[in-house]
């Protein structure tokens, strides 16, 4: 009985690293997935010469608003735009003030693009921002909530309040793979 086991260990095994490892085998690229290897700071994602032209212009008409926060990271800070821009109402748009014109901000423009979530970007030259000129990003502001900050959270237990954050969880990451997959998109 044991070396019956074994055998069918021994053919079923291979069988399953055949079956779960081919892929690996077999380039991406004629699987069509090569956007998979190229993050979207890579020369793969920023294909095309207008890639690299994201900061080239001066923006003008740009009125900012509340800070929403310090400074982060990645970015020199996010504020909402004050007034209409570019026909979108107050409120509906977040400019967001790059720390350099390097290629993860040229990807993250590129990126915005494709999605439909990008208004402009370019230097701006506003003191309340630095006294030289920047390079920014607009794009929409998503609306909606920090899950933490509702009533419906706050007022729930512990456990609730765990599979909240869970079903929250899944939600936004079955939404990042699906733009991922329809729109060749990776970010780490």
């Amino acid at each position: 009985m044991q070396y019956f086991r074994n055998s069918i260990a021994f053919i079923i095994c291979p069988l399953l690293l055949v079956a779960y490892a081919a892929p690996l085998l077999v380039p991406r690229g004629l699987l069509g997935t090569t956007w998979i290897e190229a993050s979207i700071s890579s020369d793969v994602f920023l294909n095309k010469p207008e890639d690299k032209e994201a900061f080239s212009t001066t923006l003008t008409g740009v009125k900012l608003g509340q800070r929403l926060t310090p400074r982060g990271k990645y970015n020199a800070g996010l504020y909402l735009l004050s007034g209409t821009y570019k026909g979108h109402p107050e409120g509906s748009l977040v400019l967001k003030v790059m720390k350099s014109t390097s290629k993860a901000a040229l990807g993250e423009v590129k990126a915005l693009h494709q999605v439909g979530d990008l208004v402009a970007s370019g230097m701006l030259r506003d003191i309340l921002v630095a006294r030289n000129p920047v390079p920014v990003i607009i794009m929409l502001k998503k609306f909606g909530h920090v899950l933490s900050t509702t009533k419906a959270y706050q007022d729930a237990n512990v456990a609730i309040r765990e599979r909240m954050r869970a079903e929250s969880n899944t939600i936004k990451c079955e939404r990042v793979a699906s733009l991922a997959i329809t729109q060749h998109i990776l970010h780490l």
